[in-house]
């Protein structure tokens, strides 16, 4: 029992250090009524994608919320109890602690290292206490591209290249958000930028897989500000030329939602096409995920170095 209660007071006394967290994950025993933001919010019986799916939630209902489990939020609704998805609530109540808005899912709460000591462990881990939103795009009924070749969905590579990207950022020291963690949810592109931008995060990385109807191939990385942008992406787009098998198509200005609408350093990386056959039967490999996700975190590495 001192044991579990022990380990119940760290968790708390951690999740509570991370920014813009609200009270309802720093009182684990606490119920709060929560509205659901997602068009389509998925139950589960536990608090992991492996777990059997109860049911859902449609847009703006109102659950009761208590329990937190690492993003996860145990919930109340009629005369189903079970686990959702936590960046998906926005908690309510007058608590003068509670947020305006749920925090997301996936927090990397293992790595709120403290800040560096010295200029030469800074440079040793740049990336430490660093807070890095990965925003896994589209997802649920929106797959976005889909394999010519294959049939490969956009919203599946994009997701599992985003958790390599988040193991890498972990071991980096990085406290690190998904934006979503599977492919049955809808996620408006404006909770993605609320997200990053209720987090402060040093750095948004929205990943994705392009398709054109034209004989085209390789990464592209897109910013939107020039001032607050640009250097990210060209240090990113500089690892995956340096790193990948495909060609780089460089940097190049987009004007996308969660971009031009988020006020947090942000960009947009294209890994490849999957309407080019070659680039497909990479794209849908693991071990091309793995080194597009170590391109990706050696490049935020490098900008925050400067």
């Amino acid at each position: 029992m001192k044991a579990s209660m022990m380990l119940l007071f760290l968790l708390i006394l951690v999740v509570s250090g991370l920014p813009g967290l609200p009270s309802l994950q720093a009182h684990a025993a606490e119920t709060r009524q929560a509205r659901v933001l997602a068009s389509s919010l998925t139950i589960r019986s536990d608090a992991n994608l492996n777990s059997p799916v109860l049911g859902s939630l449609k847009r703006n209902t109102i659950v009761s919320a208590s329990e937190e489990s690492y993003g996860w939020v145990k919930i109340a609704s009629g005369r189903t109890t079970g686990w959702v998805a936590g960046h998906y609530l926005e908690t309510l109540g007058t608590d003068t602690d509670t947020q305006d808005r749920q925090a997301p899912l996936q927090t990397d709460k293992k790595s709120a290292d403290k800040p560096a000591k010295s200029a030469a462990s800074k440079s040793e881990r740049p990336l430490a206490g660093k807070v890095i939103v990965i925003d896994p795009g589209h997802g649920g009924s929106d797959t976005g591209g889909i394999g010519k070749k294959y049939g490969t969905y956009e919203k599946t590579v994009n997701l599992a290249t985003s958790r390599y990207v988040m193991d890498k950022l972990k071991e980096e020291g990085a406290q690190v958000i998904l934006t979503r963690i599977d492919d049955r949810t809808n996620l408006e592109l404006s909770t993605r930028v609320r997200i990053s931008e209720s987090q402060k995060a040093d750095a948004f990385v929205s990943i994705h897989y392009n398709a054109s109807p034209k004989p085209v191939s390789g990464t592209l990385t897109f910013f939107y500000s020039k001032s607050k942008d640009m250097g990210l992406a060209y240090k990113i787009e500089a690892q995956l030329r340096k790193n990948l098998d495909l060609k780089s198509n460089g940097i190049s200005y987009g004007d996308y939602h969660v971009l031009r609408e988020n006020n947090r350093p942000s960009v947009l990386v294209e890994l490849g096409f999957l309407t080019n056959a070659r680039d497909e039967s990479l794209i849908r490999t693991a071990n091309y995920q793995m080194k597009a996700a170590a391109a990706i975190v050696d490049g935020l590495k490098d900008y925050f170095k400067d």
